[in-house]
């Protein structure tokens, strides 16, 4: 059973070192560590992707915001170019009713 118990325990010693080995030599180490620098280069490109998406969507509203006020603009000059016209209108209306110098 003792012999049975060391061997156990110089097998998890061997495995134990056996994965330090590897970790150090770099071949599991170099496929964790190239999955972390694709993770990290994909969460860059997605990074930028929104950024870009953020930018488009700011340009947009402001555009938005800008087509806007120049239809509240031009509401507000047909409305005055409107009352303009009536004040023209009636002038000459009255311009008209005067009696006419012979």
């Amino acid at each position: 059973a003792k012999r049975r118990e060391n061997y156990a325990i110089f097998r998890a010693v061997r495995n134990l070192k056996q994965e330090s080995a590897d970790i150090f030599n770099g071949s599991k180490h170099s496929k964790l560590a190239f999955k972390v620098k694709l993770l990290e280069d994909s969460n860059v490109v997605l990074r930028n992707q929104f950024l870009e998406l953020k930018t488009k969507s700011q340009v947009q509203n402001k555009t938005r915001d800008k087509i806007n006020q120049l239809m509240k603009d031009r509401k507000v000059l047909q409305n005055s170019f409107e009352l303009h016209k009536e004040t023209l209108e009636n002038i000459k209306q009255k311009f008209n009713m005067r009696p006419k110098a012979a």
